[in-house]
């Protein structure tokens, strides 16, 4: 989290940046191929920016500091768009107020409610 931090307890950053950056190169290019499979075309306006930015809102509805938020996420956006966009065509305002709230009200995401980080003990000193 802290790259000045890492680099002054001796740790490579530009490496761990670099590998990282190759990996989610890596998981990106398997889950596109994957997608083609799956929907048998591709097309440009998959690409859209509004494609990628739901596996951002999917992270954020789930919660970024755990591991399985992002699939929570990803299950409370697939049950909002089929349920939703059954009654009204206008799902994307129903998930627009969703996000709003989650952010308001659980900055951690739907599984924050259930997992709780670590904090901080509190030194009273001598």
């Amino acid at each position: 989290d802290n790259p000045v931090r890492a680099a002054a307890i001796g740790v490579d950053v530009k490496l761990h940046q670099l590998t990282s950056l190759v990996i989610a190169g890596f998981f990106g290019g398997v889950a596109g191929s994957l997608f083609v499979v799956v929907e048998n075309s591709v097309f440009p306006d998959m690409m859209f920016w509004t494609f990628s930015l739901e596996v951002l809102i999917m992270c954020l509805l789930g919660g970024m500091y755990t591991f399985f938020g992002p699939f929570v996420g990803a299950s409370v956006i697939v049950l909002l768009r089929v349920f939703a966009s059954v009654h009204t065509r206008y799902w994307g305002l129903i998930l627009g107020t969703i996000l709003t709230l989650v952010i308001i009200f659980l900055p951690d995401g739907v599984l924050g409610l259930f997992v709780r980080r670590p904090q901080a003990k509190e030194d009273h000193g001598a």
